[in-house]
């Protein structure tokens, strides 16, 4: 995800790349060729900045989650009826007088209900460090009062990896207690060093993990320390 001074503002720019979804016989309009169908897909909600994809609503069906004003969170459920999105559910940092950088949907405590991270600048953000905040999934949605605000906060955007291969996404990145690496696991939400390196982690890094041990895990040590630390 990119950070707040990389997020476009502007739903048009986005209108080319919802015109592709004509390709996939979204509505009435024939998959013969592009074509904008930004209004019969949002109708009059098509405005904000579109962060994250996933399935909110467990329907199989793809869900949109749009930035508003950089601290709302729009989530546009997907509907057999025009407009095809339809914006249901609505989480808020306006009173926290934050900027959202980045949207991450995920079950996060491994009760099969998608959670939403968010990350993002503090009220008082000289140094410019990321606070992440959990939105927890229920009843397939999200309930805007139940939250978990991460104790700590990060020097860059986190990476979400399967790091202890439980199936639970976990939250990797260099926070304000360390230098080194540290993961926090999902499910219990405990914190535990990642990484033992001497070089100093990039930023912004590389979100990248790969299975190079085929172990069906994801590999994050020496053999990847090229694409995320100087050297």
């Amino acid at each position: 995800m990119a950070a707040a001074g990389r997020l476009l503002g502007s739903w048009v720019l986005l209108a080319p790349l919802l015109g592709g979804l004509a390709l996939l016989g979204v509505g009435p309009v024939p998959a013969r060729a592009l074509h904008n169908v930004t209004a019969e897909l949002f109708g009059a909600e098509a405005w904000g900045t579109l962060a994250a994809f996933g399935d909110l609503n467990s329907d199989k069906q793809t869900d949109l989650f749009v930035l508003r004003e950089r601290n709302d969170l729009i989530v546009f459920l997907a509907d057999q009826n025009a407009p095809y999105f339809k914006p249901k559910v609505k989480v808020s940092l306006k009173n926290h007088s934050t900027l959202i950088t980045s949207v991450v949907p995920g079950d996060y405590d491994g009760d099969s209900q998608m959670d939403v991270l968010l990350t993002y600048l503090p009220k008082n953000h000289a140094n410019g460090e990321l606070g992440a905040i959990i939105f927890w999934g229920q009843n397939q949605t999200l309930d805007p009062c139940n939250m978990t605000i991460l104790n700590r906060t990060f020097q860059d955007e986190p990476l979400i990896m399967d790091f202890n291969a439980d199936l639970i996404p976990d939250i990797f990145g260099i926070t304000n207690e360390s230098n080194q690496p540290q993961i926090l696991l999902g499910g219990n939400l405990s914190w535990h060093p990642a990484l033992t390196i001497k070089s100093k982690m990039r930023i912004p890094h590389s979100h990248a993990f790969i299975d190079l041990t085929e172990d069906f895990t994801a590999a994050c040590g020496n053999h990847c320390s090229t694409l995320l630390f100087d050297h």
